[in-house]
């Protein structure tokens, strides 16, 4: 019974996959005979929903929705993208997902009785991104030495360190970041909204200064991140690590870059973030 089911006119079908996305070269599996070998990397969860439709005259089309999610599958972090016209090669099954206006796609393989597919996941921005793996109904077993990808939300806290001359930044900051989904825009997506903490004192005082950003932005895919305050016109830039380290550079308007700041996530606090 081919895996893609055919139904008819005007009729729709339906079949969702969960799916493990690896950020890596290389086979999913080690080629037969060969040794297992030790493997590095990051993953993240997410779903392709499949939906098939005949028209009529024999023409099946396949359309396709994938979520990508930022920590686990619970998340309110994840990306969404729909893929009106799906490729399918009936003699490979291979399945082409690309559509313009979108920074993923992905090529994969469904073949004929079976429940899963596999391939590569690709973005406009870096290239081929890392290798696939979805199957219905039953969540893709993770290699081992990987790493989830963490959500971007949640508390960071650290050091900053001035190097302008005519600059005096308090020693320690903090990051609050806040996500929620963007359903008013036309292509959906993640804000995010936030504030930072400038102490005065030690971390748990009351001797900070409280600045709301007004905006920010985050390339979830090298998880570049640039921040700026509402007053003080004081910006951010770094990158924000898996491990939930934020290491950057400060800005301020009329005097460029005036220091470092390095912060670490509540859940990876020493007290070797206290100068």
């Amino acid at each position: 019974m081919n895996s893609i089911m055919v139904v008819s006119k005007k009729e729709r079908a339906h079949r969702a996959f969960d799916v493990g996305f690896w950020k890596c070269d290389g086979p999913l599996e080690e080629p037969y005979g060969r040794a297992p070998t030790q493997r590095h990397g990051i993953f993240q969860y997410g779903t392709i929903t499949l939906r098939t439709v005949n028209p009529g005259g024999g023409e099946l089309k396949i359309s396709a929705n994938v979520r990508i999610f930022f920590g686990d599958l619970n998340s309110v972090e994840y990306l969404t993208y729909e893929f009106p016209n799906v490729e399918r090669n009936p003699l490979s099954g291979q399945l082409t997902m690309r559509e313009a206006g979108n920074d993923v796609s992905l090529i994969g393989t469904l073949r004929t009785g079976s429940n899963s597919i596999t391939g590569d996941w690709y973005s406009t921005l870096v290239g081929k991104v890392g290798t696939f793996k979805a199957i219905k109904d039953e969540m893709p077993e993770i290699p081992q030495g990987f790493e989830l990808v963490r959500t971007v939300s949640g508390d960071f806290r650290g050091a900053i360190k001035s190097t302008h001359p005519e600059i005096n930044l308090p020693e320690r900051a903090s990051i609050t970041l806040v996500t929620r989904q963007d359903n008013e825009g036309e292509k959906g997506g993640i804000l995010i909204t936030g504030s930072t903490r400038l102490y005065y004192g030690e971390f748990g005082s009351n001797e900070y200064e409280q600045i709301e950003f007004e905006n920010i932005q985050f390339n979830f895919y090298n998880r570049f991140l640039t921040a700026r305050t509402t007053d003080w016109g004081i910006v951010y830039k770094g990158t924000l690590g898996l491990d939930g380290s934020f290491n950057g550079v400060v800005y301020a308007d009329g005097y460029g870059k005036v220091g470092t700041i390095s912060l670490a996530a509540d859940d990876n606090l020493f007290d070797s973030v206290n100068p």
